[in-house]
């Protein structure tokens, strides 16, 4: 319980969770759409979590999961995600 308590879990304010809510709907209806993964991703990363780019570039740079299509997938997921980091 103690490690479970000890995770940092962010306060949602309304805008947050309506963008959160409407990112979770669009990724139910299709969940391969790479573009609205990274945007959810930025969302969480920069916003949610208040990570800076370096921050995040280090965090994938972690990420091994995956290969073939499924890499392929996870390398424009992260590749989108850098590219928005600094957009709206």
């Amino acid at each position: 319980m103690f490690q479970f308590l000890e995770l940092p879990i962010p306060f949602l304010k309304p805008p947050a969770r309506k963008q959160l809510t409407a990112s979770a709907e669009r990724l139910l209806a299709n969940p391969r759409d790479v573009a609205e993964r990274a945007a959810l991703e930025v969302l969480m990363a920069r916003d949610l979590y208040g990570l800076t780019r370096e921050d995040w570039q280090h965090l994938v740079s972690t990420f091994t999961f995956g290969s073939g299509e499924t890499k392929a997938e996870l390398d424009e997921i992260i590749r989108r995600s850098l590219a928005l980091w600094s957009g709206p």
